[in-house]
């Protein structure tokens, strides 16, 4: 057994000073240590540290740890015991230990050493390290007391990209061994280490208008990442990369390319159109005589449009049909040279020549250009002749803003509603009933902000609406305007603009009313004239009267 001192106490020297001197020793130790403390150990013996080399002292001498008597004689020690368990004592425990040895002369006198040892165990520290493992900020490190629990820093280290999980015993921990500010109960030194989860960022694509958008990646902090190789489809476009918005035209990324940016992002296709239609402006149609002039009254039709396209091959043709059927005629198509252009005034043509159509019909008139990759197609309404009032023959139909009908008898047409009648209803002036409506006002007024008409009938009264007519001066070239009872009730006192022209446009004027339930009254501007300073159309208010009143 190898017992490691741990304090030495020597007593008083005793003894004449001419002669054999001694003193006590007492002497601690210990074999090691457990998880509780140290195996402690006592021994004891007498030193003599002078001596008259002759035998001072016979077999006389007695100590405490046993009933030996000895004799002293030349320096040494005396009495040696062996090392005595005083078995394990907790760590931060006071050990004692007490000893004496005393010699009785002849005299009676009574030479006597006494010591006492005493020695605190210590108890153990460990220290408790922080690793901020690829971080920064690593709290500062611990003291812990054996036996006793210590709170960890709460402290938490840093590092770019990544989140603090906990700490863990090994540098490539994964799994939490301690949170921060944690409890550390082990009785033993110990380094942790920082357990980080780097930054997760989720890449999206969106075929924006395609389809077959590639599938979704997961970027790393830190890490770059190639984007897809796949690329989304979409008919006539090409596809030119991926940009972070959707209206983006020029892209940010190609397919394929590296993406280095620590941030979720949703990528957008950025497409190119392949191919183009072929694009119509401008699409007029009138009607003309047979010269081509226009005629309001013409019986045959001219038609106009700008054209452009990107291809080569270009040809147009048109179609046409009454506005009641369903099935177009076909005209024959005719070329276009370059890649863009004019057509102004071509004819409705066919085999025979230009197409005569009907003044009592409107016909829907269809464009269609087309090049070698595809065709493009608008249509316009070409009216039937605009007559204001007419009548058949026999006064059986009469209609207004379109020819009256031979073949509708007992009929009053307005547009294209019509209202039967019984055969007995003629036209009448003046509060008598026209064709069963009734004519509420006729004159002759310029309707400036003096004039107004008191109605016999509110409008919201009536089962339609009314019906204003307009004129230039005197004349019978009339303009009919009918105002819905609908439109009155939703915005009462509203100012209504009523455009006019003669029929060959050479007096251009506009009337404005203030039309409420029971009265029309006029404005200022109705015997205007003058210049507008935007279109440069000459204008003259004052050529235009308002004729008659009918409740429709």
């Amino acid at each position: 057994m190898a017992v490691t001192v741990l304090t030495t106490k020597h007593g008083t020297s005793v003894g004449p000073s001419t002669y054999t001197q001694f003193n006590v020793v007492v002497q601690l130790g210990y074999d090691g240590s457990n998880s509780t403390g140290y195996n402690m150990y006592v021994r004891y013996y007498v030193r003599v540290s002078k001596s008259s080399n002759t035998s001072n002292f016979t077999n006389n001498l007695r100590v405490s740890w046993t009933s030996t008597l000895y004799g002293l004689s030349k320096v040494g020690d005396y009495a040696i015991s062996n090392w005595i368990s005083l078995g394990t004592k907790a760590y931060g425990t006071k050990v004692t230990a007490s000893a004496n040895c005393w010699y009785e002369r002849s005299n009676g006198t009574v030479l006597k050493s006494s010591a006492d040892a005493s020695y605190t165990i210590p108890t153990p520290t460990y220290t408790v390290s922080y690793n901020a493992n690829g971080g920064s900020n690593a709290p500062n490190s611990q003291t812990k007391y054996h036996g006793t629990n210590i709170v960890l820093s709460s402290t938490k280290p840093t590092r770019a990209g990544h989140t603090f999980l906990g700490w863990g015993t090994s540098s490539t921990d994964t799994t939490v061994d301690y949170a921060s500010g944690g409890t550390y109960t082990a009785n033993a030194s110990i380094t942790l280490y920082a357990i980080w989860q780097i930054h997760i960022y989720a890449v999206t694509y969106n075929a924006n208008g395609g389809s077959n958008a590639p599938s979704g990646q997961t970027k790393l902090y830190g890490v770059t990442l190639p984007l897809q190789t796949a690329i989304p489809t979409r008919e006539n476009y090409n596809f030119l990369g991926w940009a972070t918005n959707s209206s983006a035209t020029t892209p940010t990324y190609k397919s394929g390319d590296n993406y280095t940016n620590n941030a979720s992002v949703t990528l957008y296709a950025v497409w190119e159109l392949a191919y183009v239609k072929p694009r119509i402006n401008n699409f007029t149609v009138y009607r003309c005589d047979s010269n081509g002039n226009m005629a309001d009254d013409g019986m045959y039709a001219r038609v106009s449009f700008d054209w452009e396209t990107d291809k080569e091959n270009v040809q147009y043709r048109l179609y046409y049909k009454p506005t009641d059927e369903t099935e177009y005629i076909e005209t024959s198509a005719k070329r276009l040279s370059g890649t863009s252009g004019s057509v102004t005034g071509t004819s409705l043509l066919d085999t025979n020549g230009m197409i005569e159509l009907d003044i009592e019909l409107s016909y829907d008139i269809r464009l269609n250009v087309a090049d070698e990759y595809g065709y493009n197609s608008v249509e316009i309404v070409l009216h039937s002749v605009f007559i204001p009032i007419d009548s058949t023959p026999d006064g059986r139909c009469m209609s207004f803003g379109e020819p009256a009908k031979d073949k509708e008898s007992d009929v009053l047409r307005f547009g294209y509603k019509t209202v039967d009648i019984a055969p007995k209803e003629r036209l009448t002036y003046h509060g008598e009933d026209f064709f069963g409506q009734t004519l509420l006002w006729s004159g002759l007024a310029i309707m400036d902000e003096t004039h107004y008409i008191n109605l016999s009938k509110p409008i919201s009264e009536m089962k339609n609406g009314i019906l204003l007519v307009f004129s230039r001066n005197g004349d019978y070239n009339l303009a009919p305007f009918f105002v819905p009872r609908q439109l009155v009730a939703m915005h009462t006192r509203t100012t209504y603009a009523f455009p006019l022209l003669t029929s060959l446009f050479d007096y251009v004027g506009q009337k404005t009313l203030n039309i409420s339930d029971s009265k029309i009254e006029g404005h200022a501007d109705n015997d205007a004239t003058g210049k507008n300073g935007i279109s440069g159309i000459t204008y003259h208010n004052e050529q235009f009267f308002l004729r008659y009143v009918f409740e429709v």
